[in-house]
């Protein structure tokens, strides 16, 4: 392998220091390649090793990027939200409700026949045939 001298390389931003990276991996993986694919188990490990940490970095920067494009296209939906919302009459977004009522349904709605248990907050530990039995009329 060649030892070149880095000190010559910009290595102050995230993208140069990926890219020297990629750069050494690739060289790693063509030096170890080039007479085809090893025969010591130990280098195959490192083979594979670069190999996985070459589809590491390509798969988080097309990861970053789509990240990127969604946000993207978040800020110009609300952008286009806001748009909307400011074309609109002020009176038109508010509701006039007393807050301090609790709404109720009008009597012409029957009142909610309540099965038991139906208005619980806990899980129901029951089974299914459980369940079933208090359904189904036994009387037959």
């Amino acid at each position: 392998m060649n030892n070149e001298n880095t000190s010559n390389i910009e290595l102050e931003n995230e993208d140069n220091i990926l890219a020297y990276t990629h750069e050494k991996r690739k060289t790693i993986v063509n030096t170890l390649m080039a007479r085809g694919v090893p025969d010591d188990v130990d280098i195959i490990k490192v083979l594979l090793t670069t190999l996985k940490d070459m589809d590491s970095q390509t798969l988080t920067r097309k990861r970053i990027k789509t990240d990127e494009k969604l946000g993207d296209a978040q800020a110009q939906s609300a952008a286009v939200i806001a748009k909307i919302l400011a074309s609109m009459p002020s009176n038109s977004t508010t509701i006039d409700m007393d807050f301090r009522v609790i709404p109720t349904l009008p009597d012409y709605i029957p009142k909610p026949i309540m099965v038991d248990g139906e208005t619980d907050l806990l899980q129901s530990t029951q089974t299914y045939s459980e369940f079933i039995e208090k359904f189904v009329d036994t009387d037959d």
